[in-house]
């Protein structure tokens, strides 16, 4: 059975939830639609018509959403009807945390001045320090051998 969209239901329902993750982390992240058009390089239009489904995505403009969007590429499809991932947790943790050092990296380089640079970088030691500081230190006094 073809649906309006000529594609079979199943499909047609896989696009939609795409759409629906690409509009929750675009929400997620504080993007209206035209900021992510412009760094897709296209129109809000386009980016409405993705997020309900009335377009499909590429899968070149999956990835360039991955990487606007900050998740991997599977992240998109998590809860999808009939679509059964096995995710490796730590990978996308790690894929977060490249995602953010990568964010991190491109707003330092925009800095002009490399005192204001250097300033920035010790700015955020402290915060690092300060969270230690301010979090329980693990308890290793219980071994895992121990009952």
């Amino acid at each position: 059975m073809i649906d309006h969209h000529g594609l079979q239901p199943k499909s047609a329902s896989i696009d939609a939830h795409v759409g629906l993750r690409v509009k929750q982390r675009r929400v997620e992240l504080g993007m209206s639609q035209e900021d992510l058009a412009r760094k897709l390089d296209t129109t809000w239009q386009q980016v409405l018509k993705h997020e309900t489904g009335d377009i499909r995505l590429t899968c070149g403009r999956l990835y360039e959403l991955s990487r606007v969007l900050k998740v991997p590429m599977e992240w998109f499809f998590i809860g999808a009807p009939g679509v059964d991932l096995t995710l490796d947790h730590e990978r996308l943790r790690a894929d977060a945390d490249d995602a953010l050092i990568g964010e991190l990296v491109e707003t330092l380089r925009e800095i002009r001045s490399p005192s204001v640079t250097a300033k920035a970088i010790n700015m955020i030691k402290l915060l690092i320090d300060l969270h230690r500081e301010s979090s329980p230190a693990p308890d290793h006094s219980r071994s895992a051998e121990c009952p």
